[in-house]
């Protein structure tokens, strides 16, 4: 989000130069951002992880 935010300051100032630089930046880093988060949803669906062994039980709510 910052990045986007930054990106827009920097048009809005005519600083064209960085304002391309950081859209290239962000090529490289959604693909990196997307992995990671379907990192962790395998990583949820698995169930085999520290965190839900030790805290999952007391942080579900059973009706």
């Amino acid at each position: 989000m910052l990045l986007l935010i930054a990106q827009s300051m920097l048009i809005d100032r005519r600083d064209r130069v960085r304002h391309r630089w950081l859209g290239r930046a962000m090529l490289a880093l959604v693909p990196l951002f997307c992995a990671s988060g379907f990192r962790v949803v395998q990583t949820m669906v698995r169930r085999t992880d520290v965190f839900r062994a030790t805290m999952g039980d007391r942080l579900t709510h059973v009706t």
